[in-house]
């Protein structure tokens, strides 16, 4: 019995040559759609996404939903939260741990300040415009203003604001004197190291947007605390002393316009109502006057006329009526004088 060497080697059937190329073409044909669908992406609707092919950017950002790109290493895409809304604490005095080297800047982690090594004191001292030392800790927020030169160039945002923000906070600070620190000047101060801090990111194209600055904590040095502390106080009420002073003197000032203003109205009312009732009177009297030079009579004798106006002129005078000599009063009174009692 003659049997295939090839049949006592293997139990089953060999496949055949077609088979193999079968699978073999079935494999790469799986292998080529799952690479093409790899380029199949998704953006969440808080994220934005980028696309770079062959190295250099597509100039349209990729906005929220379901998107295609070449599969990788054509296209890359990188995705980006331009809405997010994250903050590092300026100016952090700390104590190094003993594993690190004395002078080597220590990291951080997150934008909450979280810092490796304990630390001291969230804050540090600065140099006023008046020779004082503050000591000051700022937050300042920030988010992504252009999604491509943040990407691409800017690789530690959160250290790249750090610095942006102490230089001007130290450059602002050293122009300002302490009290306007300590009182009404904080919002001034933070404004312009907010406009400083903008412009030299702007500079280094870091493409990140400040939204705000804001201290965290602003006191003077322990051992003048105190006394700054008063110097604060007066210069509060003084603030408060002179607004009161002003009100005051507003309330004052409008108080005598309002009355000069109507006394101004009342005069020229009284002035207004004595011209209209002259101008009534004499046109009354040249009518009158009128009608008697036309005929010699008038319906309103003169005498009627004279006897109003020297009622309305002696209204308020005292008067005293006198009988002239001869007149019949005159002659009763000698009379009554002369049957008087005799001696």
């Amino acid at each position: 019995m003659n049997a295939d060497p090839d049949s006592r080697s293997y139990p089953f059937p060999r496949p055949s040559a077609r088979v193999v190329k079968t699978v073999m073409r079935f494999s790469a044909v799986a292998g080529i759609a799952v690479y093409l669908l790899s380029g199949v992406y998704g953006v969440k609707p808080e994220q934005q996404a980028l696309v770079t092919r062959c190295g250099k950017l597509l100039p349209l950002a990729v906005r929220p939903g379901t998107h295609y790109h070449l599969p990788y290493p054509i296209d890359r895409v990188y995705y980006l939260k331009p809405n997010e809304v994250k903050s590092v604490v300026i100016a952090a005095t700390l104590l190094p741990s003993d594993d690190e080297p004395e002078g080597e800047a220590l990291e951080f982690e997150g934008a909450t300040g979280a810092y490796y090594g304990e630390p001291q004191d969230i804050g540090a001292e600065f140099l006023t415009g008046d020779e004082n030392i503050i000591h000051i800790a700022l937050t300042v927020q920030y988010r992504i203003g252009d999604p491509g030169q943040y990407v691409f160039r800017c690789p530690r945002p959160e250290k790249l604001v750090t610095c942006a923000a102490e230089m001007a906070l130290t450059h602002t600070v050293a122009q300002t004197p302490v009290d306007d620190l300590l009182t009404s000047g904080r919002h001034l101060v933070l404004a312009e190291v907010k406009r400083q801090t903008q412009e030299t990111l702007t500079d280094w194209k870091a493409g990140i947007e400040i939204i705000s600055a804001n201290f965290a904590s602003v006191y003077p040095p322990a051992a003048v605390s105190d006394a700054f502390k008063g110097v604060a106080s007066a210069l509060e009420d003084r603030d408060r002393i002179i607004n009161e002073a002003r009100g005051d003197q507003n309330e004052t000032v409008h108080r005598a316009r309002g009355t000069a203003q109507k006394t101004i109205s009342e005069a020229m009312a009284f002035r207004e109502a004595k011209v209209n009732r002259a101008k009534g009177e004499t046109d009354r009297f040249l009518a009158v006057l009128q009608e008697y030079c036309r005929t010699g009579k008038s319906t309103v004798s003169i005498a009627r006329i004279y006897t109003e106006a020297m009622e309305e002129i002696m209204e308020g005078a005292k008067k005293y009526f006198i009988s002239p000599p001869g007149s019949a009063g005159a002659n009763a009174r000698q009379k009554t004088e002369d049957a008087g009692p005799k001696p």
